[in-house]
């Protein structure tokens, strides 16, 4: 699932607001442990692009 997750996120990268909520909806379909997994993989994919959205979305709080 986290693989498929992964592909869903990458396909949206080109528009902020379907990134973020494609995001949203792979959270509510992983686990714990997924989560953190597709939080790092996130960061090192889009973290130049996208730190401030990865930031609301992974970030409580912020």
């Amino acid at each position: 699932m986290l693989n498929f997750c992964k592909m869903i996120i990458s396909n949206f990268a080109f528009d902020k607001s379907l990134f973020v909520k494609e995001i949203h909806k792979a959270k509510n379909m992983l686990s714990q442990t997924e989560i953190v997994l597709l939080q790092v993989w996130c960061y090192r994919e889009f973290g130049k692009s996208f730190k401030k959205e990865l930031d609301l979305v992974f970030i409580p709080n912020s």
